[in-house]
């Protein structure tokens, strides 16, 4: 892919999809991600009980 391209999908991104919009995905897939790991983390010790 050109570089110009590449810098003119970024920009179309960045302008089309709102900061608080992103942030806000971020937070449910951190959330998301984090209750993975806690039921993994849960498992694993509960296989040792």
């Amino acid at each position: 892919m050109p570089p110009n391209l590449l810098a003119l999908e970024g920009h179309f991104f960045s302008t089309a999809v709102p900061p608080s919009l992103t942030s806000h995905y971020a937070e449910q897939l951190r959330i998301i991600v984090q209750h993975a790991i806690d039921e993994r983390y849960n498992s694993e010790v509960n296989s040792y009980l």
